[in-house]
């Protein structure tokens, strides 16, 4: 039972549905397997085995989400690191999780290169240019895509998340591949039944719950809209194509509000697509 089946599934199901949306970039289902497939046999490529942990230091947007799933797909255990923490404890969470490879958007090159300085072993992937870092999408480009998932015990390490230390060192929360099926379903059950049509918005970081609460959306093939974080010129809109024009967007659309989320955001993507 390996959590990448949520995608491995979607991609056979709905491979020509919209997967992301971030801004005015898109993947279908279809194409986002591909590229996690390619991202999971890199992984192998260096080094990466079942049970190793793969940190990810990045901004909110698709290579976060291909990312987690290639590391699903390789059995790697996920380490999502707040991008808010000081250089010094993002290499903390890294050394104490024995993180073998770091991906890393380029703004939080500090982050990357400070983890790297405390363990001379640990690989460092730019998703944008990094010194001395592989570069993210020669390693998609120059791999075969991994087809299906690793086999996993249900009980096996998936997610690890880090606390933010308040009162001491961070400490590692363990989420296995049975903790993510258990949460997925409850989900469905007490917050939302989410079906194909649905989309969701993420304005909170994926690196946290919005990640987690991807995981229905994309089990069950809906879109994900991810807001981008560049400044956007007034009057522009996060929009999402209407793959039937004889549907209700306001019935399938389902903005997902956090704590300390804007509100503004979500009521001008609502606006636009009703």
């Amino acid at each position: 039972m390996n959590t990448g089946s949520f995608l491995t599934k979607a991609s056979r199901l709905h491979g020509n549905r919209l997967a992301i949306q971030y801004g005015e970039q898109r993947l279908t289902y279809a194409e986002l397997h591909q590229r996690v497939g390619r991202l999971a046999q890199a992984l192998q490529i260096l080094g990466v085995r079942p049970g190793d942990r793969v940190a990810i230091v990045q901004r909110n947007g698709p290579a976060l989400f291909e990312t987690l799933f290639a590391c699903f797909r390789a059995g790697a255990v996920a380490v999502p690191i707040n991008v808010r923490l000081h250089p010094e404890e993002v290499a903390f969470i890294c050394q104490d999780s024995g993180t073998r490879v770091l991906v890393a958007t380029g703004e939080y090159a500090t982050s990357a290169l400070q983890a790297r300085k405390q363990i001379p072993d640990l690989q460092l992937v730019g998703v944008e240019s990094i010194a001395g870092a592989l570069d993210y999408e020669t390693l998609i480009s120059a791999a075969d895509p991994m087809t299906t998932d690793a086999e996993v015990d249900p009980d096996d390490l998936a997610w690890l998340f880090y606390t933010s230390g308040t009162t001491g060192k961070p400490k590692g929360a363990m989420l296995t591949h049975r903790n993510l099926l258990a949460m997925t379903m409850n989900y469905y059950a007490d917050v939302n039944p989410i079906v194909p049509e649905d989309v969701v918005l993420h304005a909170a970081p994926l690196t946290h719950g919005s990640g987690l609460f991807g995981l229905p959306a994309i089990a069950k093939g809906a879109t994900n809209v991810i807001l981008s974080t560049d400044p956007a010129p007034a009057g522009h809109y996060h929009r999402v194509p209407r793959p039937d024009p004889d549907q209700d967007v306001a019935q399938r659309a389902v903005p997902i509000l956090r704590p300390g989320q804007p509100a503004l955001y979500c009521l001008r993507w609502w606006a636009d697509v009703c």
